[in-house]
């Protein structure tokens, strides 16, 4: 396939100030406060917007491609779902955050980095390794947490594409500050006819970042996000000389579509002097699938029918965090998370030729959720870091769950640093596995593993970067779908994965505005599955477990 793109930009009337390019960085993921890059026990990589502005990228996905370790999911052309995976994880084992709020689904347990706007990302801070200590589920393989931009000054950008396959889009970006008032807004089109028939896809976007320091010393931050969404599903190119039935000779349907929508909004209050932040959230999300296919009567007889699945789910949710420092080598950072989830799930199947509808399932879960986290971060003597942590949740389905985390990181001069950490982490089982009339499984627990890494960075004359790290994870109760004794697929913990890694990221600042980065990533993997041996057509289904060693090709970027 060849693809041409034309961009148009049109920069702010007054700019943003824009600093120089330094080899130093700082990230919040990593420990939940604002630290040296080079002072995080784990490994994480920063993508900075200058750098995404120079990819040209269209969504995360195309962003992340790029960073070492990071494999992208992608089902299809612009639109169609993406997921991230992190050394060799489940997309369910990632946890993906825009400004440390969670946008995983709850039905599937995966983020979709197609929907998620390029226009008001500041940077996307990447976590490679366990840490559920501070964030709890879903953060087995590593977190992704997407940080929007905020305006110093007032600025207006603007900037328009085109493409092949009738390929588009429009984005604009404003903000200011007056006085003790700050905002930045981002408003984003596309569409695109896509490079097979049934492969449309159009989306808009808006999103607002608002601040008001309400007096000396603090400050109130409104976040809000609305985005919808329309995409032709084409599935999978039939074999050469087959025409399905609802398709054509190049795609297995003309029909299959899916519709998205979300709103998000947050506020939260910062009070610096005693270094608190409050927050409450408000998530609803819609997504409404639709599949044309042959059903049959009594006698076997097939008509034709749309299946429509419809998902609602609305999520509130609140946390505080708090950080003290006893002493000039002791931060002490903690918190306390809450959220309640209502999903609502309808299947319904109506028949072409009669127009009668008929509700073949529903199902309404609810859950609650918390979680009480702390963090200490020691300087024993001067060059070394010594960064424990540890995490208890409590869930309504499931039960309690504990993750502890302890990394240490040992410096040598300015320059060089190396670390260690060794963490346990979990992933909850999702509303389809727990819920799924007829298949679902109320008795799963969650996955969990432990995860062992040692790395070093070091910096040459602060033009070049090195960052080197080997890494294990071991992942027990690992849920997958099989069919049980009746043939009825079911999941339930049975997998088990161990994995072996290596990484090497080189990355060099060339003048203000060029960067080069090359990176090496090895992964030697081993997996227990269970799989179908035998099966009866309404009768016996045997399985066995059974393992397989899998060498992962190396990726060089």
């Amino acid at each position: 396939m060849f693809g041409l793109i034309i961009a148009v930009s049109l920069m702010a009337l007054v700019p943003e100030e824009y600093p120089l390019y330094e080899m130093e960085e700082f990230v919040v993921t990593a420990t939940r406060i604002y630290q040296s890059l080079k002072d995080v026990p784990i490994t994480t990589t920063v993508v900075t917007r200058e750098e995404i502005e120079a990819l040209g990228a269209r969504d995360v996905g195309e962003v992340l491609r790029g960073v070492a370790g990071i494999e992208i999911k992608s089902y299809g052309p612009l639109g169609s779902n993406a997921s991230v995976s992190l050394r060799g994880s489940a997309s369910q084992q990632v946890l993906v955050l825009i400004d440390g709020c969670p946008v995983n689904s709850i039905a599937n347990g995966c983020a979709n980095l197609g929907t998620i706007s390029l226009g008001n990302i500041k940077q996307i801070e990447i976590v490679k390794g366990a840490i559920s200590h501070l964030y709890g589920a879903n953060a087995l393989g590593g977190v992704v947490n997407i940080i929007t931009r905020q305006a110093t000054g007032l600025i207006i950008e603007g900037d328009s594409k085109y493409g092949s396959f009738d390929t588009w889009g429009l984005k604009l970006n404003q903000g200011g500050k007056f006085g003790q008032i700050a905002y930045f807004l981002t408003e984003e089109h596309k569409e695109s006819d896509g490079y097979r028939p049934n492969s449309r896809y159009e989306a808009n976007s808006l999103s607002g970042r608002f601040s008001i320091h309400i007096i000396e010393g603090l400050k109130g931050n409104l976040h809000c996000r609305y985005n919808d969404a329309l995409c032709g599903i084409p599935g999978p190119q039939p074999a050469k000389g087959v025409v399905p039935k609802y398709g054509n000779e190049e795609v297995t349907s003309l029909f299959d579509h899916q519709k998205d929508k979300n709103f998000f909004g947050s506020i939260s209050l910062e009070w610096e002097p005693i270094n608190l932040s409050v927050r409450t959230l408000f998530d609803h999300r819609e997504l409404d699938y639709y599949w044309r296919h042959d059903a049959y009567d009594e006698l076997w007889t097939p008509y034709t029918v749309d299946e429509h699945y419809r998902y609602l789910t609305d999520i509130l949710g609140g946390s505080i965090q708090s950080q003290f420092r006893p002493n000039k080598s002791n931060i002490i950072v903690s918190g306390i998370d809450y959220r309640q989830v209502s999903f609502s799930a309808r299947q319904i199947q109506t028949d072409i030729s009669a127009g009668t509808d008929t509700i073949v399932a529903e199902w309404s879960p609810s859950i609650e959720e918390y979680g009480v986290w702390i963090e200490d971060e020691w300087q024993v003597v001067k060059p070394i870091n010594i960064i424990g942590g540890m995490r208890y949740d409590y869930h309504s389905k499931y039960g309690s769950w504990v993750s502890p985390n302890l990394g240490i990181v040992y410096h040598i001069g300015r320059n060089t640093a190396f670390r260690s950490s060794l963490g346990k982490a979990y992933r909850s089982p999702t509303f389809n596995d727990l819920y799924w009339p007829i298949s679902g499984n109320s008795e799963l627990k969650p996955e969990w593993g432990v995860n062992y890494e040692l790395g070093a960075r070091h910096s040459i004359s602060g033009v070049v970067t090195m960052d080197v790290s080997l890494f294990k994870r071991d992942t027990e109760d690992k849920i997958a779908w099989a069919p049980d004794t009746g043939g009825v697929w079911k999941p339930t913990n049975v997998n088990q994965h161990y994995l072996l890694g290596g990484e090497l990221t080189l990355k060099s600042a060339i003048g203000r505005f060029i960067s080069l980065q090359v990176s090496y990533t090895y992964l030697d993997a081993e997996e227990t599955v269970r799989e179908v041996v035998y099966s009866e057509w309404g009768g016996e289904t045997r399985t066995e477990d059974r393992k397989g060693k899998q060498h992962l090709s190396p990726g060089i970027c």
